[in-house]
């Protein structure tokens, strides 16, 4: 049987750690010329932690590992039988293999996750959400999207004043 991607159920938080029990669990089990790829779909964001900003990596679908392997019935039960594996996806007690389709916007989803976006175009209006100039409305004047920041034009005190911002602190009006 050709090898096709799998979708097992796993603990919630627990992905990473089930994705090294399987890694070495195939390696021990020797049969990693059946189990050819083992992924956890993640997705980089920015966030605000104590004021500070801090990229995380975060999971696109929690409690889920995709498995790419030739099914026989060993390379099953090596992989059913690991530690945080709750099983497979299945229908009727068999593996359902994911389609192609099915898999392309799942590796879409996760090219996603690794470009910076910002959704914003220069001459557009917004109202920044959070930081020193908080609340004020102003327009986009030039985007930053490898540094995730925004030059902006404000009205302050009657006079227009440019600022940089990051892209995660304003909003579309």
């Amino acid at each position: 049987m050709p090898s096709a991607w799998y979708i097992l159920h796993s603990y919630s938080g627990q992905e990473n750690k089930v994705q090294n029990n399987i890694l070495r669990r195939v390696k021990s089990s020797m049969i990693d010329e059946r189990v050819l790829q083992v992924l956890v779909p993640k997705e980089r964001k920015h966030e605000f932690i104590r004021g500070k900003r801090v990229e995380v990596e975060k999971i696109i679908f929690p409690g889920y590992i995709f498995v790419e392997m030739d099914l026989d019935e060993e390379s099953w039960a090596v992989v059913r039988h690991t530690p945080g594996v709750i099983g497979f996806v299945n229908l009727n007690g068999q593996p359902i293999p994911m389609t192609e389709e099915e898999m392309d916007r799942v590796f879409h989803r996760i090219e996603e996750g690794k470009v910076p976006k910002i959704a914003m175009e220069v001459g557009q209006k917004i109202v920044i959400a959070s930081g020193p100039f908080e609340g004020l409305n102003g327009i986009v004047e030039v985007i930053y999207p490898d540094k995730e920041k925004v030059r902006l034009l404000l009205a302050i005190f009657g006079r227009d004043v440019t600022v940089e911002v990051d892209a995660t602190q304003i909003k579309k009006v």
